[in-house]
């Protein structure tokens, strides 16, 4: 039976019902500036966290006006519910995604960050996939508790990983659910016999990095076990892909007379270029259907925008019954449940009887926090909570959620819609004319 976060911290967390005031994540950012000394830390060791974005650090200043978008809404969701936790936070930025990594990381393990001298409990983070990957393999090294909020990519937790715990959903998952599970060929096909069916023609359309190709080959692989056609696989580049380029793909996803175009970015201009060619080049009734799958196509700038009544979103579920009126994006609700999910461990840990008097025998500052890490991270991976914004949530022991749950998002006059799965599936029928099957 999963827990409830205020079974262990009860009258410490905004509820749902408690007047809040509605502002833009520009405001969010604004009121909510965190001092990455000023804090008073919820650990009873007063242990700092570190935390990982994309975002430009130079000298312990962290220029949040010029952070990625996906990182301020990560910053967004981590600053709403650390007014009530209260977490003494360092945040370093990602710069090349490995060298810079490497060094923040080293850097918050051994406690030099900017301006304290105290070693995290925990790393959240981070934005990026590849900065994710590697801030994952050095936290094992380093044997220190991560939480990956929001990075979806397929190899971020590796075959002996230990010490990282993956929120969101994978890129696998995500195929697995739009490919194999809603549009299984049984449901799609009802009603025609073997052999007879009528071809469905998918476009898959990636951004040319690792994060993209692993996508793509997971939704081509669940694509070809239902016996559907590929009749486009192709990239573009990752961070700044000409418009060209993404007409001439378009093009091309139109002259093989696609059904529907898988659309895989992490970039939110990417993913608003994309669709607005798509519904510039088509008509309504002659355009395929466009399934956005990636970071750009879940941000708050690609769901507030037109072009999402021309969209089918897949990405993971929010349950927004338990989540603040202001967090807006799924980023922003990965990021608040992540801080809530560290907040309801570290509180175990620190009133467990066991720690304390483990604490007492240890004279050196290098065993305590050893200890303390060891013991985090087993409260984490023994966690079953109910968590605000995404619901219950476990952990397998490979670190990943258990309980991944998926919709498909799309708007009609710009008011947000969420498709029933076989919404989905019927809209798909009368597409590749399944609409008089029996």
């Amino acid at each position: 039976m999963a827990r409830s976060i205020s079974d262990f911290l009860k009258g410490r967390f905004v509820k749902k019902n408690a007047p809040q005031k509605i502002v833009r994540l520009f405001f969010l950012l604004a009121l909510f500036s965190l001092s990455a000394c000023a804090r008073s830390t919820s650990t009873a060791l007063n242990y700092p966290i570190g935390s990982v974005w994309n975002v430009p650090v130079e000298d312990g200043e962290v220029d949040w006006e010029a952070a990625s978008v996906l990182a301020q809404e990560q910053h967004a969701g981590f600053l709403m519910a650390n007014e009530a936790v209260d977490f003494n936070a360092y945040t370093f930025g990602e710069g090349n995604q490995k060298d810079d990594v490497q060094t923040a990381v080293r850097s918050m393990v051994e406690g030099q960050a900017e301006g304290a001298d105290d070693p995290v409990a925990a790393i959240l983070g981070a934005t990026s996939n590849e900065a994710t990957t590697r801030t994952v393999a050095l936290a094992n090294f380093f044997n220190v508790p991560m939480i990956v909020p929001s990075a979806s990519g397929d190899n971020l937790l590796s075959d002996t990983n230990l010490w990282a715990f993956q929120l969101g959903a994978s890129n696998s998952d995500y195929a697995d659910y739009l490919l194999n599970t809603v549009l299984n060929k049984q449901i799609v096909y009802k009603g025609y016999e073997e052999g007879f069916e009528p071809e469905f023609r998918i476009a898959i359309l990636h951004e040319q990095n690792t994060y993209g190709e692993t996508a793509a080959v997971s939704a081509a692989t669940f694509a070809m076990e239902q016996a559907y056609s590929i009749v486009v696989y192709e990239h573009f580049p990752a961070d700044t892909p000409s418009e060209a380029r993404l007409r001439a793909l378009v093009n091309l996803a139109l002259d093989k007379d696609a059904q529907m175009v898988v659309m895989i970015s992490s970039n939110p201009d990417v993913a608003l270029t994309l669709t607005k060619t798509f519904s510039e080049l088509t008509s309504p009734q002659l355009r395929p259907l466009l399934v956005g799958l990636a970071a750009g196509f879940t941000s708050q700038e690609f769901m507030n925008s037109e072009f999402l009544d021309s969209t089918y979103v897949l990405h993971q579920q929010m349950d927004a019954g338990s989540c603040p009126a202001e967090i807006e994006s799924l980023y922003a609700a990965q990021n608040y449940a992540a801080v809530n999910l560290l907040a309801a461990t570290v509180h175990e840990v620190d009133t467990a009887p066991t720690l304390k008097d483990k604490k007492l025998a240890i004279n050196t500052e290098a065993e305590k926090i050893m200890l303390y890490r060891e013991a985090l991270r087993d409260a984490i991976r023994a966690t079953d909570l109910e968590l605000p914004c995404l619901g219950r949530v476990a952990f397998d022991n490979a670190g990943q959620n258990k309980f991944l749950r998926f919709e498909i998002v799309t708007s009609e006059a710009q008011q947000t819609k969420i498709l029933l799965p076989q919404d989905f599936v019927d809209i798909v029928r009368n597409k590749i004319d399944l609409g008089s099957a029996k």
